[in-house]
């Protein structure tokens, strides 16, 4: 009985070599394309069967990263798939069995789903496809005493007190934003104390003073709490663009904080600070349809409040003039001028 075990056990040992062996074939075969050429692949088979009783030769490459910053830098090389293994590919066709921990799954099915980290900043609004459940999410990061009973009341509050939690702990913040509004201009929006990291960001636009005149977001709490907040407006949500943008923003961010291991080269970029928001008094009608970053002039006429017109207090830009708005203390448009640095 022992000895018919252990001959079944020595054909189980074969037979599961021989398996593996075959499947180890098949998909090195498969994904080999990827690294290598077809004439590539008849060379190692026809120096196999040259080799005869020779010993195989094994390596382990360890574990083995194509997403994330490797993806972008691939990405960022043509889309090469063979550019993470050019500088080794010589030494992987050396081997007769290479053995690699590919860090994820080959497949295009299933959802990803987040971690901590990786929150949606208003996952109900989201959900309903408007732009706020009860009040504006960027306005609730203000201390309590600043904000009103309604406000302090809202789901968007409950949401901000739960997100101050995990900003607490960070030192550096990038907060990514879309728009609902086509033709909106991708920008970034810091204060001089994130001059060092927003000058990497892709965008050609800084714009400061929203801690003054639109306090209450994401970036205002970090840098009120002395660390650094920027955030970064992408453009239309439903631009793809626009998703390039917020992917590109955050590798280099990451890369600009020393997480990639790489060289940054800062961009060319244009400075604006705010120097006026107008709230709404009762109905406010613009005058025309006006752009991002459109140049306006003093006293130029920007709309129409009730009865009165509503003028430029200065010469600059304007921003977020995208709509008309029917009811009082609303946030209508903002206006900025160049600066040459950040200030």
């Amino acid at each position: 009985m022992r000895n018919l075990r252990s001959l079944l056990l020595v054909r189980y040992v074969v037979l599961l070599f021989g398996v593996s062996g075959l499947s180890f074939v098949f998909w090195k075969e498969k994904f080999a394309e990827n690294l290598f050429t077809q004439q590539d692949i008849a060379l190692q088979k026809e120096d196999l069967q040259i080799q005869g009783n020779q010993p195989l030769v094994l390596r382990f490459v360890g574990d083995i990263m194509l997403d994330r910053g490797v993806a972008f830098h691939i990405q960022k090389n043509g889309s090469d798939w063979k550019w993470p293994f050019l500088n080794i590919a010589k030494e992987l066709q050396e081997t007769d069995f290479l053995f690699g921990n590919l860090e994820s799954i080959i497949s295009d099915k299933g959802t990803w789903v987040g971690s901590i980290y990786s929150f949606r900043a208003n996952p109900l609004a989201i959900e309903r496809n408007v732009r706020q459940v009860d009040v504006n999410l960027n306005r609730m990061f203000k201390p309590k005493e600043l904000l009103s009973k309604s406000e302090s009341e809202s789901y968007e509050y409950r949401l901000a007190k739960t997100l101050k939690k995990q900003l607490q702990k960070a030192d550096v913040l990038l907060d990514i934003h879309g728009s609902r509004t086509p033709d909106s201009v991708p920008f970034a929006i810091a204060e001089s104390n994130a001059a060092a990291l927003v000058k990497f960001l892709p965008v050609n636009i800084v714009v400061s003073g929203f801690d003054e005149f639109e306090p209450g977001g994401t970036d205002y709490f970090m840098n009120n709490i002395g660390k650094v907040g920027i955030c970064i407006e992408c453009g239309y949500n439903e631009d793809e663009q626009s998703f390039k943008i917020a992917e590109e923003a955050l590798f280099t961010f990451l890369a600009a904080r020393g997480h990639l291991g790489q060289e940054m080269v800062a961009r060319q970029q244009k400075n604006f600070r705010l120097f006026s928001l107008y709230l709404t008094k009762t109905n406010f009608k613009r005058f025309k349809t006006f752009s991002d970053f459109e140049a306006v002039s003093e006293n130029q006429v920007l709309g129409i409040d009730g009865n009165t017109e509503v003028v430029a207090e200065g010469n600059g830009v304007i921003l977020f003039a995208n709509r008309d708005i029917e009811c009082p203390s609303e946030e209508a448009f903002l206006l900025a001028k160049e600066t040459g640095t950040l200030t």
